[in-house]
């Protein structure tokens, strides 16, 4: 249950970004069969909004059907590829932005810890005070490295998306 509980706050994280990056996700598919040379001959193709695939996913299963009766002795595939459509293909964008994604769930969970932990102990031990808990001002001072390690990756990503669309 707890692994359902975290996907979705990593899903909601990642969605949030990419609103903030204005992210415009889009999948290239194709469809395609292999000969005996290797040689990768395409069918047909689309260039969709990720939203649009994600909703009507049932038409490139459909062609791919429709293609396969078209040529029973083949074997049909077809091929996905996910990009942004505002920066391109780039992989050294989405590595990127995979760092940032990873930075920012990372922040996310260790702020979210320490607050559980503060209001536990607010609630169970009347003595206690964050000035003078050496491991909580320990974790505050790891967590202050990750965000300032978030804030020069978005910093990176930003003048790579502004170089892009000189």
């Amino acid at each position: 249950m707890a692994d359902i509980a975290e996907m979705k706050e990593h899903s909601d994280i990642c969605d949030t970004i990419r609103k903030e990056m204005k992210v415009e996700s889009w999948v290239y598919i194709s469809i395609a069969y292999n000969t005996n040379r290797d040689e990768k001959i395409v069918l047909h193709h689309y260039d969709l909004p990720r939203s649009v695939y994600e909703r009507y996913g049932w038409v490139i299963t459909w062609r791919t059907a429709k293609c396969q009766c078209q040529h029973p002795r083949q074997h049909i595939r077809s091929y996905h590829s996910y990009y942004n459509k505002k920066i391109g293909r780039g992989v050294e964008i989405n590595e990127l932005q995979s760092q940032i994604i990873a930075a920012k769930a990372q922040v996310t969970k260790v702020k979210n810890k320490v607050a559980k932990y503060v209001q536990f102990q607010k609630e169970n031990d009347m003595f206690f005070d964050e000035t003078t808990d050496i491991g909580l001002s320990k974790v505050r001072e790891k967590l202050s490295v990750k965000e300032n390690n978030l804030l020069t990756l978005c910093e990176r990503m930003t003048e790579m998306v502004n170089n892009l669309e000189l």
